[in-house]
């Protein structure tokens, strides 16, 4: 199947930009799409002793402002999810039916989303929780032989490991993406919408992955501008935090600093915003290429084929 990779991502583009409304849903999607990482710095026992006392000291002192700003984190949390998977269902039903020109608007497409959110967040949750369950079975083993000092076949189990996560990796993605498009665009069941991705990616497997490719390069476009952007933001607040500092001192350049961070915060959201609702149209695009079958196809695969009529034999008449 020959695939214009091209004209669907110049579709998408022109979706994406005709239609910012589209970004509020990206933004809840990159809200929950940003990892972020832990750094650890290295203390000797003496000093982590005594920061760990200090610590459980001042958490005693104050546990119910700790479990009352517990209960505030993890109530922002499952609010963002659930806005993450109500914004995945209303961004893939609105792109639809723009791309059908048809009118939708922010309220439209979050009613959408409400409608399949229970198939979204289960299809998302059973594919994670299949990936998890197998990485177990495979890390256990793996962490068995090394805590035994069987190092050289626990070395040889993690190759194999690495062997099966990685495809398994690779199909959770394209099953997640198809089967979420299917139960929002076909309206199908958690069940059926898993079957047909499955098959789909399937059948397309090299021009899927092709696809996911395609967007490395566009990534590191979008990482190479934000940098750009970064750069040139942090010389002009650099400049300006200089001159607080020498007019306000410390207070000076502390509010400066810190209006720095919100305003590259807010670019940072921003431009993933516009990327996540260009990455779910092109998507959405390519589906329709690879699931919907041309014209052509379906008349060669409808209309028998008609054969000559041979004229009898004037000896067997």
């Amino acid at each position: 199947m020959k695939v214009n990779y091209l004209a669907i991502l110049k579709r998408a583009w022109s979706i994406t930009w005709s239609n910012r409304y589209l970004w509020w849903f990206g933004f809840f999607i990159a809200l929950t799409s940003s990892g972020s990482l832990l750094n650890y710095s290295n203390r000797n026992s003496n000093n982590s002793q005594q920061i760990d006392q200090n610590f459980a000291d001042f958490l005693s002192q104050h546990a119910s402002w700790f479990l009352i700003g517990a209960l505030i984190i993890i109530l922002i949390f499952v609010s963002l999810l659930i806005m993450r998977i109500l914004s995945r269902g209303a961004l893939i039903k609105s792109i639809e039916k723009h791309s059908k020109n048809e009118v939708s608007d922010f309220r439209a497409g979050l009613k959408e989303g409400k409608k399949y959110f229970w198939r979204v967040f289960f299809i998302s949750f059973l594919i994670q929780a299949a990936v998890m369950a197998v990485a177990l079975l495979i890390v256990t083993p793996i962490a068995f032989l090394f805590m035994t000092k069987s190092y050289i076949l626990g070395a040889l189990l993690t190759l194999a490991g690495i062997v099966i996560i990685i495809p398994l990796l690779v199909l959770a993605f394209f099953l997640g993406n198809y089967s979420i498009v299917y139960a929002v665009l076909g309206d199908l069941g958690i069940t059926d919408a898993i079957e047909n991705g499955y098959n789909l990616f399937r059948k397309n497997i090299w021009t899927s992955i092709l696809m996911a490719l395609l967007f490395i390069p566009i990534a590191l476009m979008l990482l190479l501008g934000a940098l750009f952007i970064l750069f040139f933001l942090a010389i002009i607040f650099f400049v300006i935090g200089v001159i607080a500092f020498l007019l306000f001192n410390k207070i000076g350049a502390a509010v400066i600093l810190t209006l720095a961070i919100i305003v590259l915060l807010i670019i940072f959201l921003g431009l993933r915003s516009v990327f996540e609702t260009f990455y779910q149209a092109a998507w959405i695009f390519f589906f329709h290429e690879i699931a919907i079958p041309k014209a052509a196809e379906v008349v060669a695969e409808t209309v028998p084929e008609i054969k000559p009529e041979v004229s009898p034999d004037p000896a067997e008449c």
